[in-house]
């Protein structure tokens, strides 16, 4: 089964939003990771962000819950660019970054 680390903007699972899209993709045969499920309470957050998004034995691809909340969110960013470095040494070996966009979004 394939791991994706789900990156999301707290604001837009206020009202479970991003847990329904979870859901979902776990429902089609993800194995889905999330701050909130996965992290350790009491250790530093970042290292363990770094780690879900950049060892291959803990992801196989990465994606964004796309909104204007995310797209705007500097923590969003830093994981991207997790996602990003991870995507570009491992080209060979492929790590999708992906793009869920749950409506329209500003493009400026």
């Amino acid at each position: 089964m394939a791991t994706v680390w789900l990156t999301y903007a707290w604001a837009d699972n206020e009202t479970g939003d991003v847990d329904y899209a979870a859901q979902e993709l776990a429902q089609a045969g993800l194995d889905v990771k999330l701050d909130r499920w996965n992290l350790q309470a009491g250790e530093r957050l970042w290292p363990q962000i770094e780690a879900f998004i950049q060892d291959p034995a803990r992801s196989d691809a990465w994606a964004l819950y796309a909104t204007q909340n995310s797209l705007g969110s500097e923590a969003c960013k830093e994981e991207f660019a997790y996602a990003l470095d991870r995507a570009l040494h491992t080209r060979d070996k492929g790590f999708p970054v992906i793009g869920l966009f749950s409506g329209p979004v500003d493009r400026s």
